[in-house]
């Protein structure tokens, strides 16, 4: 009587219901962080951030360093944690908007980036909180219950069964793909997915159009927060796949076309509205990505091998392709598994419900891109996909999503199909369809070929761990079992005890392994959280730096000191950074002067090269140096000692000024030639134009008898520069920070001017004549300005329609009842 009281009461209230379950779900899967003290975003999960050994920072305990498998944890802690700092100054201590990110690689566009999240409302709790741990961890858990909450409500829209979507609901807050995207942006970029897809289905299913507006307000507020979750690759994708799934699902709806019509047009106004509105977000992304320098410049694709497609249903058989078992790809969980598997077996009947059709049609293709169906030499040729590389974790996400309502039907299938004759049936099949996934990949992991006389690589027989053997027999077990347990559970058979433990121990094999633990004897397999730390606790060697700066100048720490990235977390500024978009120019610069670069972004400083690349550093406007301390300071060629503790300090004393005045300007072909005239120089700074680049005036070349100036009186925000120059005659002003074209707005004493690119990398001002000059770099990206008149029109169109839909309608004024019953009803529900 208990279990049908609660149950009536959770089909009087599904919405609320579906709530309660998401948050309950996600609670439990976050334990360790809602209730122990653990943190997405602690540098303990594996990130160095400021001393090179843990804990990284000042006023950590010592604990475990978790072994993150390669699951990329250095984008939260070196990107995107310090980007909300960084808007936190921009919005709350300069009254700007964030439009750059001076930190980082001499300056970069950080809303250019297209990774702010600035629009997203639950980022405005890190924002406001000033990228504290604490307000991180709250918006990883909401948004993993927006996650569970709208797969729910997805699955009880496309099956209509509130007990599937129940299941499901739960069960997605325990799915591969957070363990792979551990503390990454594309957390969120799935979390906020499903939502789109939800306003699809109930768009398709809503009696008339006026019924439809509402999910079609939903529809564009989903579009819009998944732009801002954070990412460009996976967020497109979603926002590109989801909205393909559910135009499938509204087309194919069993409705006259004239209403379906007018539903377009519906979503056709709100997808408007929506790219209207986020043009700020796109149109200034697309201007930075034209012309910037990214790892991904070179076009390939990176894909699945068929044979791996049960990894897509647990992460961990992919990591059994991988040394080490590293993460290789996101996965869902066997349970949806089991859902689809099912609805395989069911497909003929379920592909009479138009919605089951359109989103199993719409999964076709994805899945096609993301197991290898359509060559990656085809992929490389397609505009913006050639240039996503990771197609296999980025169409991954999309395919989850989709699989989550198609296993919804697949479930339902299984629990109507229980009391028919046939049901056994069905059963043996998806155990078939289990068998020849699980034949294909020990198949095709366990064989070693002939090379003489094979098409296959030789890559002999790959190892399968302990822990996976007896995992994955589990995983089969419940696969294979849980079918009929729970079908003798609801039919009430003899041993209903030990089938509702059976039932139980089913559910938690399937999905124990994609919670949060503190410590277990598998923590391997897991995630294992670290302790929330104080990014603010004082370093006696970041405030000596900081106390030293008079005038800007940038910072670098020798090997893990100091990682690129979370210096912007400090307050200090440095020549390299993990951000997406970089100036082609500075990475051209560094290539002809040969320092070394990792991971194809950091520049890396050793102790032992530094005499000789001084003078590089030196012109990149570098003045301190980081170290792990010693016995004592141990000397560095070229720079002086000034002082030890928590980490050794460094100065250079050559180091060119971040901005100055030279009488001279000298000419140069290519940035080999130009890293010599640096090389060759007297160590003093000095200013060059590249051929052909454009400068206006008329200055000696000769650069031996230059007189430089450095200057003074700086002010410095996010977006602006402004520093004073005593010019002794005409000449130009160098300010070492990264030349975009078009991006900045200069003037000279109040009085607009026009800049060029010095230096091959840094901004140059032309000085008409001796005297004193205020000079202004005020940042603001070229595109910005028509991207906020287009978000205007966004805002008439919206006022527009609403205005539109509050006017009354004729039909209502005159008394004229339409015939149709879905108009009827329309009108009755909307007056």
């Amino acid at each position: 009587m208990l279990l049908a009281g609660i149950a009536g009461r959770a089909r009087g209230r599904p919405v609320f219901t579906l709530l309660a379950v998401a948050i309950a779900a996600a609670l439990a899967s976050c334990f360790p962080v809602v209730f122990g003290g653990k943190s997405f975003v602690s540098p303990s999960n594996g990130a160095r951030c400021l001393y090179a050994s843990f804990p990284t920072l000042p006023g950590s305990a010592p604990e475990k360093v978790e072994n993150p498998k390669m699951s990329d944890v250095g984008a939260m802690m070196w990107a995107h944690l310090p980007y909300s700092v960084l808007e936190h100054r921009a919005i709350f201590r300069d009254g700007e908007l964030p439009l750059r990110n001076r930190a980082n690689s001499c300056g970069v566009p950080l809303l250019g980036q297209g990774q702010s999240m600035l629009g997203d409302p639950l980022h405005w709790i890190p924002i406001c909180a000033g990228g504290a741990a604490w307000a991180w961890d709250v918006k990883f858990v909401l948004a993993k219950i927006l996650f569970a909450f709208g797969i729910g409500l997805l699955v009880r829209a496309a099956v209509g069964r509130l007990g599937v979507a129940v299941l499901l609901a739960a069960s997605s807050a325990f799915i591969g793909f957070f363990a792979y995207r551990f503390t990454h942006a594309a957390f969120f970029s799935l979390c906020y997915a499903p939502w789109i897809l939800l306003a699809w289905v109930e768009i398709a299913r809503a009696p008339a159009w006026r019924a439809a507006v509402r999910w079609a307000a939903l529809l564009l507020a989903a579009n819009w927060i998944e732009l801002n979750s954070g990412t460009a690759k996976e967020a497109s994708m979603l926002i590109a796949g989801l909205n393909f799934a559910g135009c499938a699902a509204l087309l194919l709806a069993r409705e006259a076309w004239p209403v379906r019509a007018r539903k377009l047009a519906l979503t056709a106004y709100a997808l408007l509205a929506f790219l209207l509105l986020s043009a700020p977000c796109w149109l200034v992304f697309l201007d930075a990505l034209s012309r910037a320098w990214t790892t991904y410049n070179v076009p390939r694709a990176y894909q699945i091998q068929p044979a791996l497609f049960i990894g897509l249903f647990d992460d961990l058989f992919y990591r059994q392709t991988m040394p080490r078992e590293i993460h290789a790809n996101p996965s869902a969980n066997f349970l949806v598994l089991s859902g689809v598997l099912w609805a395989l077996v069911r497909v003929r009947s379920l592909a009479a419900n138009r919605t089951f059709l359109a989103l199993a049609l719409a999964a076709l293709p994805v899945g096609a891109l993301v197991f290898g169906v359509i060559p990656p030499a085809l992929l490389v040729r397609l505009p913006f996909v050639g240039q996503i590389t990771h197609v296999d974790n980025t169409f991954s996400c999309v395919l989850i999503v989709l699989l989550f309502p198609l296993a919804g039907f697949g479930l339902q299938a299984c629990r109507e199909r229980m009391a028919a004759p046939g049901w056994r049936g069905d059963w043996a099949m998806t155990l078939l369809l289990l068998g020849v996934l699980a034949a294909a990949f020990f198949g095709s992991t366990q064989v070693e070929a002939r090379t003489a006389n094979s098409l296959l690589r030789e890559t002999g027989a790959l190892s399968k761990s302990p822990f996976f053997i007896g995992y994955a027999t589990a995983l089969f077990l419940a696969v294979m079992l849980l079918p009929d347990l729970t079908r003798r559970l609801l039919q009430r058979s003899p041993g209903a005890l030990i089938s509702t433990l059976l039932v139980a121990f089913g559910l938690s094999a399937i999905h124990f392994r994609h919670a949060m633990y503190d410590a277990t004897t598998f923590d391997d397999y897991v995630m294992n959280p670290k302790e929330r730390a104080d990014f603010w606790v004082a370093s006696p060697a970041v405030e000596s730096v900081k106390s030293r700066l008079s005038d800007p100048a940038r910072v670098a720490g020798f090997g893990e000191v100091l990682s690129p990235g979370f210096n912007a977390v400090l307050g200090l500024e440095a020549i390299a950074g993990p951000d997406a978009l970089l100036s082609p120019y500075l990475r051209e610069l560094i290539e002809a002067a040969r320092l070394p670069v990792i991971w194809e972004w950091r520049v890396f400083f050793r102790k032992e090269t530094t005499g000789m690349l001084l003078p590089f550093y030196d012109a990149l406007n570098v003045r301190y140096y980081l170290g792990t301390p010693g016995a004592g300071p141990p000397a560095v060629p070229g720079l002086q000692a000034v002082g030890t503790g928590d980490l050794d300090l460094y100065e250079s004393p050559t180091v060119w000024p971040r901005a100055f005045f030279t009488s001279a300007l000298g000419h140069y072909r290519t940035a080999d030639e130009f890293t010599r005239m640096i090389w060759e120089a007297d160590r003093r700074p000095l200013a060059a134009v590249q051929e052909g680049a454009a400068f206006v005036g008329n200055l000696p070349a000769d650069l031996t008898v230059r007189t430089v100036v450095a200057a003074t009186g700086y002010r410095l925000t996010g977006n602006t520069t402004t520093f004073t120059l005593d010019a002794p005659s005409a000449g130009v002003a160098v300010l070492a920070e990264t030349f975009e074209e078009g991006n900045f707005r200069v003037t000279l004493n109040g009085t607009s001017v026009p800049y060029f690119r010095v230096n091959h990398t840094f901004c140059g001002v032309a000085i008409p004549q001796a005297g004193r000059f205020i000079v202004r770099f005020e940042y603001w990206p070229r595109r910005l300005t028509l991207a906020l008149w287009l978000a205007a029109a966004g805002g008439v169109l919206l006022a527009t329609a609403a205005a539109w839909l509050r006017h009354p309608r004729p039909a209502a004024a005159t008394g004229t009842i339409p015939a149709k019953p879905e108009v009827r009803a329309c009108l009755t529900t909307n007056p």
